[in-house]
């Protein structure tokens, strides 16, 4: 079934894609390229600073671990990760896999899983919180009718419950939840003996996680804070580009831009590389207070520009990480022979 619907969602994503070009024209995407000229160094280099924080919330985490890794070498690890998550062409979680499995060399599997863990939460956490705090902006940035302003309230209630609900696991522990909730649905019981042959990890996997919650209660926060920090430069680059076309927009714009194309983003989870969804997501929210809204197509042809970069970067470090620690496995396995 997903063989024959992954197709189909890039077709209908490329069609949009092409229709939304079609209608601001080529001729002013070339045109806006032009303006554009050295803001893209500025665009590219805050997501490289972006990544850095991102590496340094996930190196935090680590705690007494983080010694036996260097933070370039994170930094490395966490970057091809995103690079992975960009390509995955399903729900953008493709990099995890590999982020464990690179990290398990240096802290041992259990660690490298709740480490990977606990960091992708804090990580939609820090969206969520951002979605919050964007929801009151858009009030101060955008015409908000009465049936709008109804809908981010009752947005707001959903998010605010999610954050709840995400808050009380961290106290309570996440997989063993989960297993319980396996454990009673039929149709998943072919993972019964897996959770039960892992049951001791899971349960040091949540110990870890309560651990962090609990008694790192500073990390948690620390980590939390620079996450949310990230989503306010993220929504920098939107008021570089603008500049960059001679568009004045304010800070607060910015925010419920990043906002906004966000949470579009997230629901249309399903689109492979997010082809169109990005494309109508901006074209949706700047209709609202700029009046060619087509600019968004241009937009998002500078974020796809960013990506590729430093999907590029990601991808040459996953290289490098690999042969470094076939090197470095083949220089401890000379050096066990010797000592034997």
């Amino acid at each position: 079934m997903q063989k024959k619907l992954f197709p189909i969602l890039y077709v209908v994503g490329i069609a949009i894609f092409a229709l939304l070009i079609w209608d601001f024209g080529i001729d002013k995407i070339m045109v806006n390229i032009r303006k554009t000229g050295w803001w893209f160094l500025p665009v590219i280099a805050l997501w490289g600073v972006i990544y850095l924080i991102n590496a340094y919330g996930w190196h935090i985490i680590l705690g007494e671990d983080r010694s036996k890794v260097a933070f370039w070498r994170i930094y490395g690890i966490s970057l091809g990760g995103f690079a992975i998550n960009y390509l995955t062409p399903f729900v953008n979680l493709g990099g995890e896999p590999y982020r464990i499995y690179a990290l398990k060399e240096f802290t041992g599997i259990t660690k490298s899983v709740s480490s990977v863990t606990l960091y992708r939460m804090l990580h939609i956490i820090s969206h969520l919180i951002f979605w919050l705090t964007v929801i009151p902006v858009t009030f101060f940035v955008i015409p908000v009718s009465f049936n709008f302003a109804a809908a981010l309230m009752a947005l707001f209630l959903v998010i605010f419950l999610m954050l709840a609900f995400v808050f009380t696991r961290h106290r309570l522990g996440i997989y063993e939840a989960l297993s319980k909730i396996i454990l009673h649905l039929k149709f998943l019981k072919f993972l019964n003996k897996k959770l039960e042959k892992n049951k001791n990890n899971i349960a040091e996997i949540d110990r870890q996680i309560k651990d962090l919650y609990v008694n790192r209660k500073r990390t948690f926060y620390t980590v939390l804070s620079l996450e949310f920090f990230a989503r306010i430069l993220a929504a920098m680059e939107f008021f570089f580009i603008f500049r960059s076309i001679g568009i004045d927009i304010s800070v607060f714009q910015a925010l419920y831009i990043h906002g906004a194309s966000s949470l579009f983003l997230n629901i249309l989870f399903f689109m492979p590389m997010e082809f169109g969804t990005r494309e109508g997501s901006l074209y949706i929210t700047l209709k609202a207070f700029i009046p060619d809204a087509g600019v968004g197509i241009y937009i998002a042809l500078v974020n796809r520009i960013r990506e590729l970069f430093w999907i590029l970067i990601g991808m040459l470090l996953i290289q490098f990480n690999n042969r470094k620690l076939k090197k470095e496995n083949a220089i401890y396995l000379r050096k066990s022979r010797i000592t034997s």
